[in-house]
């Protein structure tokens, strides 16, 4: 038996996640435990579903698994006793070629008839959003080498003799000042690596002049490498608003 954290957190006057338990660590790609101890605040009509998100530090979902909320004896949240105490378990995987960190757990609970996600209230009745923080999970490196391939592939990319870069993720094409470009970038060792490499991304204009340029860190840092090793780095890029 897990060993369970009070959290106490109503969740729309619905449901109560009474305490919950993970694990510290999980490899790469591979599975994590997460357990949850839930009680229910009156009647409910829908049956709800628990989503539980892995985000990397700048809020970028590297996994999700979303299951229906059921009790021992297999009755959804619309069944379940005022009285009663339901534990469930779960078992939540980051995406391949996820960086090696400290990631944070979420909850969002939601009716999957309507997609309507209940907030988190606080003693006040007052909403903090649909996410609750469940705890950090630090990932590790993977048992096994990813298979992964980018939305957009690149080619003839060894930039430097250390890293080529696969392709990458870009979650849309056009952007206006003020919005945050998503990218998630596809590196390769191709060899052991012994300094810290950061990246460089311009915004060119049509003429050719740099109109922006931002320059960010490796959320795992490339001196931690290893030969062929791929992985998978997201940044956030804001654009100016004017």
């Amino acid at each position: 038996m897990p060993e369970f954290t009070p959290v106490q957190a109503n969740l729309g006057n619905q449901l109560m996640v009474i305490a919950q338990a993970h694990a510290g660590d999980a490899p790469s790609d591979g599975m994590a435990w997460v357990a949850l101890r839930w009680g229910i605040k009156g009647d409910i009509a829908p049956d709800y579903n628990v989503s539980l998100r892995l985000l990397e530090p700048q809020g970028h979902r590297v996994g999700q698994s979303d299951t229906s909320l059921l009790s021992n004896e297999h009755h959804s949240t619309s069944g379940w006793e005022p009285s009663q105490t339901v534990t469930t378990y779960h078992l939540l995987s980051s995406l391949p070629a996820t960086m090696p960190g400290i990631y944070q757990i979420e909850l969002v609970s939601y009716d999957p008839e309507t997609s309507h996600e209940l907030q988190v209230l606080d003693s006040a009745g007052a909403s903090l959003g649909p996410r609750l923080p469940l705890g950090t999970l630090e990932i590790g490196r993977p048992e096994e080498q990813p298979c992964v391939e980018p939305m957009t592939i690149v080619e003839d990319t060894h930039l430097i003799p250390d890293i080529a870069l696969l392709g990458y993720d870009l979650d849309q094409r056009c952007f206006s000042p003020g919005e945050t470009m998503h990218i998630a970038l596809y590196w390769v060792a191709l060899n052991e690596i012994d300094r810290d490499y950061a990246v460089t991304f311009q915004l060119v204009g049509e003429a050719g002049e740099v109109a922006t340029e931002w320059t960010e860190t490796l959320a795992y840092p490339t001196s931690h490498w290893q030969d062929d090793d791929l992985w998978r780095d997201w940044h956030a890029l804001r654009i100016a608003p004017d």
